[in-house]
């Protein structure tokens, strides 16, 4: 009897990663903008769907449950961050 062997798929590069993201969002904006402006929106580059949540946990939670294993963008729905970092 043969091994399988769980290979994972290779990763994307991180600049092709952010790129793709960013073109879903401006797609998806329509639908979200002005209502889930400062929802969090975790979305799946491979497939271009989301899951919203009112902050990053809830949105990551969902998105886990939906799409176990995969790597999610955070971002705001009007785009901006999630987290501010105010120095030191």
């Amino acid at each position: 009897m043969k091994k399988q062997l769980n290979v994972p798929k290779p990763l994307m590069p991180g600049r092709e990663f952010e790129r793709r993201a960013r073109e879903i969002l401006q797609r998806i904006q329509k639908d979200l903008l002005p209502t889930h402006a400062s929802d969090t929106v975790a979305i799946n580059v491979e497939t271009g769907e989301y899951e919203l949540g009112p902050g990053p946990l809830e949105a990551q939670t969902a998105f886990s449950k939906r799409w176990a294993g995969q790597v999610s963008y955070l971002v705001r729905g009007d785009g901006g961050p999630i987290n501010k970092f105010h120095g030191k």
